[in-house]
């Protein structure tokens, strides 16, 4: 049996948060505090709503509700986006409904700073809303931002073409660069794990990324995976997460390395 530890002092605490239709995902910790990580993976209930469901882990969870008054961040996971120039942003509704046509939930603008892009994201209706009510000052983001911004803050301008994938449970995320600059970020849902090494190199031929000499990075991926792949491209590399995040404790494994990368 595991016990909740006590939280004092609930405004020195940092919460990162993860929603998507499957599961609400949760990190909390004390900055500069190692072993502080608390960190899970909670299942939504199949017979309810998204937000139903989130609704029911938060206030079931004694974890989450104390930690309303420090710094929050939400993850939002969205099945369907864009991704636009900020200069764009403005006509964000009008390039949504040419391209999908409707909205299926809620349409949000959410900024990737650090490449100067925005998502225009559909996500679940309502989740916005009970963010903004349960945690206040919550800061949301685009399931995407933390690995673009990686890669922003590893990459320079004569850096090689790159391939940047996080490997989950369900979703593999990528990103294309050449140099420091984005040429392409998607998420493809899958359910054999045979799939992500065949869109992985379906991205790497589109791109016209060299075998020898441009770089694959791997967030989250098996070793069978990563030596699968070392078969097609020389430069695979495994990452791992930042070690200040590591030393925070072992419960980092618990959840999507998006979510820790957060933090940074």
């Amino acid at each position: 049996m595991t016990t909740t530890p006590t939280i004092e002092h609930p405004e020195a605490w940092r919460l990162l948060l993860s929603f998507d239709d499957a599961a609400l995902q949760y990190a909390a910790f004390i900055p500069d505090h190692k072993g502080s990580l608390m960190a899970a993976t909670l299942p939504l209930p199949d017979e309810m709503a998204p937000l139903a469901g989130i609704e029911e882990q938060v206030y079931r969870h004694d974890t989450l509700l104390p930690l309303t008054y420090g710094t929050t961040d939400v993850l939002l996971r969205a099945k369907r986006f864009l991704l636009l120039p900020e200069a764009e942003v403005a006509e964000a509704e009008t390039q949504w409904h040419d391209v999908y046509a409707e909205v299926e939930g809620e349409l949000l603008c959410l900024p990737v700073a650090s490449c100067g892009i925005m998502a225009v994201a559909d996500v679940p209706r309502g989740v916005k809303g009970f963010v903004e009510r349960t945690w206040q000052g919550a800061t949301l983001h685009f399931h995407l931002e933390p690995l673009l911004n990686l890669a922003r803050q590893t990459l320079r301008p004569e850096s090689h073409r790159s391939l940047w994938c996080v490997v989950g449970e369900q979703w593999l995320d990528l990103a294309v660069f050449y140099g420091n600059e984005l040429q392409m970020a998607n998420s493809i849902a899958y359910s054999d794990p045979s799939e992500p090494l065949y869109y992985m190199m379906s991205v790497w031929k589109s791109y016209e990324l060299d075998q020898r000499g441009d770089t694959l990075r791997l967030l989250g991926a098996t070793q069978e995976l990563a030596t699968e792949l070392r078969r097609f491209v020389a430069f695979t590399l495994t990452d791992t997460l930042p070690e200040h995040l590591l030393s925070m404790g072992s419960a980092a494994d618990n959840v999507s390395p998006l979510l820790m990368l957060l933090a940074l």
